[in-house]
C-alpha cells in the first residue's frame, strides 16, 4: 500500500480539521456523538507518529473517544501498548 509522508504537525492539523476540534477552529462545535465518525484509521501503524504527539489526546477528548472509553471502563490500546 502506498503511503504519503506528512510531517506530524501537518498531520495533526489535518486530523483537527476532520474532527472539527475547537482548538483548531474555535468557532466550530465539537464533534460529539455520531459526529466522531469512523476512527479506526487513527489507530493503524501508519498513524503511530500521530498518537505519540501530545496534541492527540485533545483530539480524542473533543471527538468523544475519551468519554466512550471511560464509559466502557477501558484504556485504549495506544495508551496501554504505546
Amino acid at each position: 500500500m502506498p503511503s504519503i509522508e506528512v510531517p506530524s504537525g501537518q498531520f495533526i492539523e489535518i486530523v483537527n480539521s476532520l474532527f472539527v476540534v475547537p482548538a483548531a477552529n474555535p468557532n466550530a462545535p465539537p464533534a460529539k456523538g455520531t459526529a466522531w465518525r469512523f476512527t479506526p484509521w487513527l489507530f493503524t501503524p501508519p498513524t503511530a507518529v500521530l498518537r505519540r504527539d501530545p496534541r492527540f489526546a485533545p483530539i480524542c477528548n473533543e471527538s468523544g473517544l475519551t468519554e466512550y472509553w471511560a464509559k466502557r471502563r477501558v484504556r485504549p490500546d495506544y495508551q496501554v501498548f504505546g
